[in-house]
């Protein structure tokens, strides 16, 4: 990480985009979960979620972006965000993006705590490795690891499949597809980008 942050490269890109997840399960009721970010022309980040961290619980989360293109291209995130609904508190978090050619891994990591209770704080990790085997689709594997307080890690696999229409991207993943407790995730995205400069990832 100490790598990334020292070799950053500015940019005077910005742009965003709206996400729509939708969790489909045989043992609970759909739940959707909006996510909106944007990046603006200073490196700077926003985010903002809800039902994420929690049951109707919004989190807003502000960072800045470390990026570089090249035979490896990457991009780092470190972000704070507050927490307030079902749960309030705060949470640290970062984004990480990396890739070759057609092959991609992205990282979304976080540790949300709650100010009220103790007990109620957790570590998150969701990762994906894929491959982008047609401009208009892409596939591969993805990880969900989430460390509550004094629990033993809750860890899922799955797998994910991807489609884009323009600046349209709809993914889909399946969690846990041997067991019983398997269930989906669906989005919706929609993603823009307003260049003023040089371009990074």
């Amino acid at each position: 990480m100490l790598c990334i942050l020292l070799c950053k490269e500015g940019t005077s890109q910005s742009g965003g985009g709206l996400e729509h997840y939708l969790y489909l399960s045989k043992e609970s009721l759909a739940v959707l979960v909006p996510v909106a970010h944007y990046q603006f022309s200073g490196d700077w980040y926003g985010e903002a979620r809800y039902n994420y961290e929690e049951a109707n619980t919004f989190s807003l989360y502000g960072g800045k972006t470390f990026a570089k293109e090249g035979k490896w291209g990457y991009s780092a995130t470190p972000m704070v965000g507050a927490i307030t609904g079902l749960m309030n508190g705060g949470s640290l978090g970062l984004n990480l993006d990396l890739n070759r050619q057609k092959l991609f891994l992205s990282s979304q990591s976080q540790y949300s705590f709650s100010i009220e209770n103790h007990a109620q704080k957790y570590f998150m990790t969701w990762s994906e490795l894929g491959y982008e085997a047609f401009p208009w689709c892409y596939s591969g594997v993805a990880l969900q690891q989430r460390k509550p307080y004094r629990k033993d890690p809750e860890l899922e696999t799955g797998y994910m499949i991807g489609f884009s229409f323009g600046k349209w991207v709809f993914p889909l993943y399946v969690f846990s597809p041997s067991k019983k407790e398997k269930y989906f995730v669906a989005g919706i995205n929609y993603e823009w980008e307003k260049s003023s400069g040089k371009k990074k990832k």
